[in-house]
């Protein structure tokens, strides 16, 4: 697949030194620094049976800088790595990531553009294959207040992805619109639309629109209610086409001055082009607190989801329910917790086994100062199939940094 990311990502620095040569009185910093990992894993292929256990380190440069003056915002930050494995050291690779991120605000404007690049042959999931892969990604997006009481977004984003064998290199991008009007001094109306294009290395390409609408009502200053409607729109080529409707209530909740709730359900309905119609209730809920030592949320969601990525393709009854606790024990000392849990079972259309994943961290950061960070952590994760054998990982990690 030809990499029509390089392009936009030259426009992007080209602009930013643009913008860097013409700025007064901007301020700078820039620290570099050394970075170097451990991580033990008691199944390095990811398998249900025969597994094999690895140590793997990495040691590299790292650099960050930020720049910006009192309208333009540029930060920056990398790393380069290389990844050594003590038994199988034939998947010896290189790791990189870097990260770029500017904007630009007065006071009725908003321009945000960001990039980044990530190279690693480091697993997210027990799903991924093994190999190199390679995720360019860039954004651009615009915010016009036009009055008090409006405001219009447009945004458009692009990823390419290179993946190792079997999975297919994809690249997905697409506009994004959103429009949001106070209608009275109590009610509110929000209307979105986005659209991504799928373009697949083999697989059939597809594209998703999304239109939603939303209108709330403030009943007094702690409580919204309101609802919504989505219409999502899958073509898939030569391949059956899709649609899903959702119709929901909606409550947005402040229970005290450092909690928040928000809670949707309603009811979906999947039209298929040679299936029967479909349908599901849906859920989505999220409560996040904040306190000064503590920072607590929680979040569950249920209903139709369209995935198309290196390893899914089609529609899914999914619901999935996630938290995360961090809690700072010193000022320089922070614990972290977080479990999550997601369940996809394929519609009549998609033809895959229903699939279950796990996954459980706690983690333990330690900053005495601001050029050096120690964080040590541990990684639970678990796929079930439906008929497949379950796959099982533990990690150990640990990573320690230091900057100039």
């Amino acid at each position: 697949m030809r990499n029509k990311v390089a392009p936009a990502v030259i426009s992007f620095f080209l602009l930013s030194m643009i913008v860097c040569a013409c700025a007064h009185a901007a301020t700078y910093e820039i620290h570099p620094g050394v970075r170097a990992t451990y991580e033990y894993t008691d199944n390095y292929f990811g398998t249900a049976h025969d597994k094999e256990q690895e140590n793997i380190y990495e040691v590299g440069p790292t650099l960050d800088f930020s720049w910006a003056t009192p309208v333009w915002s540029w930060e920056n930050s990398g790393y380069i790595a290389k990844r050594y494995h003590e038994e199988f050291d034939e998947d010896d690779s290189t790791e990189a990531t870097a990260e770029s991120h500017l904007t630009a605000s007065s006071i009725r404007h908003a321009l945000d553009l960001a990039y980044s690049y990530t190279q690693t042959s480091r697993r997210e999931s027990l799903e991924d294959p093994r190999g190199i892969t390679r995720v360019n990604t860039g954004s651009v997006g615009y915010t016009n207040t036009l009055s008090p009481e409006t405001s219009l977004s447009l945004g458009y984003s692009l990823t390419d992805e290179n993946n190792p064998s079997p999975d297919e290199d994809i690249m997905s991008q697409g506009p994004t619109f959103s429009f949001t009007h106070q209608l009275t001094r109590r009610g509110r109306l929000s209307v979105s639309y986005g659209y991504v294009y799928h373009d697949y290395e083999i697989s059939e390409n597809t594209w998703v629109s999304t239109s939603s609408a939303h209108w709330g009502y403030m009943v007094t200053p702690s409580l919204e209610l309101g609802t919504g409607f989505t219409y999502e729109h899958e073509d898939r080529g030569r391949l059956p086409s899709e649609d899903i409707y959702s119709a929901s209530l909606t409550a947005g909740y402040v229970l005290a001055r450092h909690t928040t709730i928000d809670v949707a359900g309603g009811y979906s309905w999947l039209v298929m082009e040679h299936e029967d119609r479909e349908g599901t209730y849906t859920l989505a809920a999220d409560i996040s607190s904040e306190t000064r030592y503590d920072t607590f949320s929680l979040s569950a969601s249920k209903g139709y989801t369209a995935e198309f990525t290196t390893d899914r393709y089609g529609t899914y009854d999914t619901w999935s329910i996630s938290a995360t606790w961090d809690r700072t024990m010193m000022r320089d000392l922070i614990f972290s917790a977080s479990a999550s849990l997601d369940d996809r079972k394929p519609t009549s259309d998609t033809l895959e086994e229903r699939e279950r994943d796990k996954v459980g961290s706690v983690s333990l950061a330690w900053t005495p100062s601001e050029h050096f960070e120690a964080r040590a952590s541990y990684e639970r994760l678990r796929h079930e199939y439906e008929i497949s054998d379950t796959e099982r990982e533990n990690r150990y990690r640990i990573i320690i940094e230091g900057r100039y």
